[in-house]
């Protein structure tokens, strides 16, 4: 180890510019610019592997520094850039600030992000698209370059879930007025519960509801809940021999018919198999919130991608699958 002294002289003249000055070493010592060599290397951490892993680096290096003094190093080394430029990212969970000169979407959705939008939209559409558990959206994530962990996975459908959820709400609304309604009962937390579920005559789901009963309760809150969406009254309502349904029409005072019959409600009950679909990778639901939560999430973007194959030829087919793409990348950018 070498010790070096240097002394430091203030000023006395008030007229002089500079109030501190430090004894000059000698060249063969050190260089006249050694602070500004370790300032670039530093730089240069900070560059190369970010706020926290370059302080990690440095402290090995024997030149300590903080992340915040590497990335402070960072961004008087950049110019300043326009919107589209993030200086930076999130590390492996969601919320946790690193990194520098990320470059992503001008849209405030995605500012601050680890990864673009693309990479983003992609895991979201794993996650609700495809019956996929988060570890194999994990894997397929890899293929593409993309290093992140399941849980990362998880918290950016949730976070960003919602978010094009909304979107897509907004831009397709609900269309006809002929309702299929339908139950299903579903296990979670060990517990039996019934997920209502109210699809268009064009297979879109409109309402979804998570009960803990099988009665004219949970009928008229489903109900309820479709008539405070924009459209109008629904003009057939048809549903299987329940009871509740009738009861709750009734009772709500609705006008439009009633169609009773176990072979008229396949549409809706057709509507639950993506549900069982996306539960079994998932090891079942834990609470009624999270079927909730994941029901409210998935079912907008399977009406987005919604392609029925019925009296369709092949060209009709990629084409509207051709416009469910642009759609998507629209509202996930």
């Amino acid at each position: 180890m070498v010790r070096i002294e240097a002394r430091r002289f203030r000023r006395l003249a008030a007229t002089c510019p500079r109030r501190i000055f430090a004894e000059r070493l000698p060249e063969s010592t050190a260089g006249p610019w050694a602070r500004r060599a370790l300032g670039d290397i530093q730089r240069h951490l900070g560059l190369a592997l970010g706020g926290e892993a370059g302080a990690r680096l440095a402290q090995r290096l024997a030149m300590p520094a903080s992340g915040d003094m590497l990335l402070r190093l960072v961004r008087q080394t950049v110019p300043r850039a326009s919107a589209d430029t993030v200086k930076f990212g999130l590390a492996g969970s969601l919320g946790r600030r690193y990194g520098a000169g990320m470059t992503t979407r001008p849209d405030p959705l995605h500012a601050g992000d680890r990864f673009p939008a693309e990479v983003i939209g992609y895991a979201v559409r794993l996650s609700f698209r495809f019956p996929l558990s988060l570890r194999m959206g994990e894997e397929m994530l890899a293929l593409r370059g993309s290093t992140v962990s399941h849980e990362t996975v998880r918290q950016c459908g949730l976070t960003f879930g919602r978010v094009i959820a909304t979107r897509i709400r907004q831009q397709r609304l609900a269309r006809g007025d002929e309702w299929h309604l339908d139950e299903v009962m579903i296990s979670s937390a060990g517990k039996r519960h019934h997920l209502w579920r109210a699809v268009g005559w064009d297979g879109f789901v409109r309402a979804r509801l998570v009960q803990r009963r099988r009665a004219t309760t949970a009928a008229k809150r489903l109900l309820c809940k479709l008539l405070k969406k924009p459209g109008r009254a629904p003009r057939v309502l048809i549903t299987d021999t329940l009871q509740s349904h009738a009861a709750a029409q009734q009772d709500l005072q609705l006008r439009g018919e009633h169609r009773r019959h176990q072979g008229l409600n396949n549409r809706a009950e057709s509507s639950h198999r993506p549900t069982r679909r996306r539960e079994r990778p998932r090891k079942r639901f834990t609470s009624p919130q999270q079927v909730q939560c994941f029901l409210s999430i998935h079912d907008p973007i399977d009406n987005l991608i919604h392609l029925r194959r019925d009296h369709r030829p092949a060209s009709e087919h990629r084409t509207a699958r051709a416009r469910a793409f642009a759609a998507w990348a629209e509202v996930a950018a």
